[in-house]
This record gives structure tokens, sequence and C-alpha cells, in this order.
């Protein structure tokens, strides 16, 4: 995962998370589903999935001349 902001001291991306994460429980008043609160703080952090290409059977073949 990346972050597309400016780089943060380690003790300022952990108080950057307990800020996040406490802000958007405090805001939902209750439970909150795991996933939920991840892809909800991800987003808040701007944390994304780097793409990554898969690679099919039939790729695989061309490139193993199969």
């Amino acid at each position: 995962m990346r972050r597309h902001t400016p780089q943060l001291s380690k003790s300022d991306r952990k108080q950057e998370l307990a800020d996040t994460v406490a802000t958007v429980l405090n805001h939902a008043g209750g439970p909150v589903e795991f996933d939920d609160l991840v892809g909800i703080v991800a987003t808040k952090l701007g944390v994304t999935d780097q793409k990554i290409e898969s690679l099919d059977d039939e790729d695989n073949a061309v490139a193993f001349g199969l």
C-alpha cells in the first residue's frame, strides 16, 4: 500500500492513524465492521493498493512456449 501524503515521522504516522480511527469510531457512535473501518481509514489517509497485473494460464502458456 502506498501513501500519497508527505513523509511523516513514525510517531506522527501512529498519531495520525490513532486520530483517524478515533474520529471514525466517534462519528459512528457504535460498533463498526472491521473491513468497513479499514476501508474508511485507508480512504481518509490516502492509502491505496498497488495494482498487480495478473497472468492467467493462457499468458503463462505463451510465455513458456507451451
